[in-house]
């Protein structure tokens, strides 16, 4: 998938759960490109969604965590989100921000440079297989 194809996947992503979202709370409001720090907002609850699209992880089994692009600060680092959605396209995997930290920090996770066919530049991330994601969540939906 070129850059452009998974930009407009996440975005239909993020937009379904906006959807789903927003019918169940009225205050609810999205951000997608207007605002890097988080993408959905529940003000009802005072909780901010982070949503990431992640189908290579079905091949690759892992999920792709940012934490530097274009020598700043990006995913996890700049994300101001309480909660991360990982949507596989088989599975949405709900894991709260500060669970994110300690499964990086207890597991032993080690960050990587990757460089995507489309990115001018590498980034800096983290590669976490799906199971130990899975072990951190508060909630799977397993869509198959």
């Amino acid at each position: 998938m070129s850059w452009a194809e998974d930009l407009a996947a996440g975005t239909t992503i993020e937009k379904e759960w906006f959807e789903k979202i927003s019918n169940l709370f009225d205050e609810c409001y999205e951000t997608f490109g207007e605002d890097s720090r988080f993408d959905l907002a529940i003000p009802e609850l005072n909780t901010t969604i982070e949503i990431k699209f992640d189908k290579r992880s079905l091949d690759t089994g892992n999920i792709v965590i940012e934490y530097h692009h274009n020598g700043k600060p990006s995913g996890i680092l700049a994300s101001e989100a309480d909660v991360w959605l990982f949507a596989t396209g088989e599975e949405d995997i709900w894991v709260t921000k500060k669970n994110l930290q300690k499964m990086l920090l207890l597991e032993n996770i080690r960050p990587v440079m990757i460089h995507g066919p489309d990115d001018h530049s590498p980034k800096a991330v983290y590669l976490v297989p799906i199971e130990i994601v899975r072990k951190y969540s508060q909630s799977l939906l397993r869509l198959r």
